[in-house]
């Protein structure tokens, strides 16, 4: 049977905008007397630590299972984050709800591996998904818990082999060999940082900012894209006398352009 590729050519996927602000103020004291080593401006320094904190909360905004929500006068707008884009029609975000034929399919959400049993299987049959959805084999990249990490590395390296009992029958039991490869006999290289497969290759890239450290979540960035109403500012506020005090605000959305049929995800049980 020929692959069915009658997906609805165009829809409208849309998302609300979030504004992420930071407050920080010094005492007066900080700025006339302090005197920090290495620290020759407190409020500069401050103020630095700030924009930091703020592009922190942009990237747990932006990785997370949170839906978009609407101003209601008590709670600000809030945009959909990827883990909630990449949801199948059944469980997709009812505000602003996406186009059901560009929601991602069941196959490509893995949930029933666990990080101890994990394969390369397990990958494949992700990618082999998208690939039914796009015809395109391309690059991913996949922010990962440590976690889920750690078991790209301990369950899908070294060599598997089949056992034998001492009756001589072959038995289903497996034992992995694990190689290491000093370099010049002081380095020991033991990690998976990119799993090239049938249907794409997936750069991983660990992340302290998913919901959950076996969790992850498989991007082709080039339909990824934060929209900035205002990057990073700095704005002098009234300090009424408590000293200097200033906020650094941005305003941003999420895109995904086709929604989540390009993309995948795994939610793996520790």
């Amino acid at each position: 049977m020929a692959a069915d590729y009658s997906h609805n050519t165009r829809s409208l996927l849309q998302n609300y905008i979030q504004i992420v602000r930071r407050v920080v103020r010094v005492s007066p004291l900080s700025v006339d007397t302090s005197n920090v080593a290495g620290v020759k401006d407190e409020l500069a320094f401050q103020i630095a630590a700030k924009i930091l904190e703020v592009k922190k909360d942009a990237e747990l905004i932006l990785c997370a299972d949170s839906g978009a929500i609407a101003d209601n006068g008590t709670v600000g707008y809030s945009t959909r984050g990827l883990h909630k884009w990449i949801n199948t029609n059944a469980n997709k975000d009812s505000v602003l709800a996406p186009d059901s034929a560009f929601c991602t399919p069941t196959a490509s959400i893995e949930t029933s591996a666990t990080t101890a049993n994990i394969t390369d299987t397990t990958v494949q049959d992700v990618l082999s998904s998208i690939f039914s959805e796009t015809g395109s084999i391309t690059g991913y990249d996949m922010p990962v818990g440590r976690t889920l990490k750690r078991a790209f590395t301990d369950r899908l390296t070294g060599v598997v082999h089949a056992t034998t009992s001492t009756s001589g029958v072959t038995g289903s039991a497996a034992t992995q060999i694990r190689t290491f490869s000093p370099q010049q006999g002081k380095t020991v290289s033991y990690r998976v940082d990119v799993f090239e497969g049938d249907f794409g290759t997936i750069r991983l890239h660990p992340s302290n900012f998913l919901d959950a450290q076996t969790d992850g979540l498989l991007l082709n960035m080039a339909d990824v894209e934060i929209r900035y109403g205002k990057l990073p500012e700095v704005k002098k506020l009234n300090d009424q006398g408590g000293g200097p005090i200033r906020m650094i605000e941005m305003y941003m959305a999420l895109v995904l352009r086709a929604g989540g049929l390009n993309h995948g995800r795994f939610d793996l049980a520790s």
